[in-house]
This record gives C-alpha cells, structure tokens and sequence, in this order.
C-alpha cells in the first residue's frame, strides 16, 4: 500500500506490520490543525526535501490525517500516519467536531432509481444542498425518505434542501466533485 501526491511523489508505505510509515528520508509531514481544535487529526502538510526547482515548504496538499506518536514494531523509526481522514474540501464536519465522509452520501445516493448524478454543497450557513440530476423530479415520497437518511446522518442542527437539476456541470478542471465542504482556513 502507498499513499502520495502528484506534487511530492509517495508520501508513506505500509509496514510489514501494518502501519503506514511516512518517506521521513525525503519529506517532512507535519499537521496543521484548525483554529480552536482539540483533536489530533489536521490538514497534512509536506515539506519535501528533494525538490530543488522547485521548493514545496508546507504544502497543503488538500488532505486530512492523523500522525501516530507510537513506535512500529519494525523498528524503522518512521513517523507514521495513524488515519488517513479524507480531502479535506470533501469532508462535512458535524457539530460534534466529527466528520460525514463522502463515502456516505454515495452509498445513499447510488440507489436512489432514477438518480444519475449528485452533488452534496455544504453552505455558509452550515445548510447542506443536494443538487441531483434526473430526468424528472424526485416523487414527494421519495424525497421525504432520501431527507430521513440523509439527516440521520447529518444531525438535526442543519436543514437539507433537495434541488432538482437537468444536468449538472464538471468543474472547470474537468472533474466532478459530488460534495463540496466549505473552506474553514482563516482567511488571510
């Protein structure tokens, strides 16, 4: 197993054991965590060592992990990455301080008839919009089931609102993003 970046090559390899060591030989991993936050997960970045063109000095590389303090048992003395959380624009952090994984709105979404694409837009209010692509509109039925599933998750505290779209464009980069979070860095 190898976790990496187009910008800084692998990152980290799993272990005989089993942990994900990070490449400590070539890069630094550090974690940025969010203003006010008490957990130990955080936004990676990287300090990669070998790039001499052109320098990455803690780059944000978009991803959310956690670093273990523990020692592998393998003996190699590498840092390693104790989860690997998720993008960091794709995750949904709840009130608690936990996140929604996009994993999970896909597993809702994909068996929904008639649904061809979605979209899952975490507002500025906190609000979550679900734009979704189909031919016709979701029935009143199906769309008070779809709410009940997605707000078992969710947690009360947010409205969801459901909105019909024919088609739902790419980002300008070409790809499509199906849940978008909203930015919570300090603007600077």
């Amino acid at each position: 197993c190898e976790y990496g970046a187009v910008e800084c090559g692998i990152i980290a390899h799993e272990s005989p054991c089993g942990s994900i060591h990070t490449s400590d030989e070539t890069l630094i991993c550090e974690i940025e965590q969010d203003p006010g936050g008490t957990s130990d997960d955080g936004r990676l970045l990287i300090t990669h060592l070998e790039c001499y063109s052109m320098p990455l000095i803690r780059y944000r590389i978009g991803d959310r992990v956690s670093l273990s303090n523990s020692t592998c048992e393998c003996g190699r003395g590498l840092m390693s990455i104790e989860s690997l959380i998720g993008r960091d624009n794709d995750l949904i952090r709840k009130s608690d301080g936990s996140y929604i994984h996009p994993e999970f709105f896909d597993y809702v979404m994909r068996h929904q008839a008639g649904v061809r694409r979605y979209r899952v837009t975490e507002q500025e209010n906190g609000d979550l919009s679900v734009q979704i692509e189909s031919a016709s509109e979701l029935s009143s039925d199906k769309s008070r089931l779809l709410l009940a599933l997605l707000e078992q998750e969710a947690g009360l505290e947010r409205n969801i609102h459901l909105v019909h779209v024919n088609v739902l464009p790419r980002d300008p980069s070409g790809k499509f993003r199906w849940v978008i979070a909203r930015d919570r860095r300090p603007q600077t």
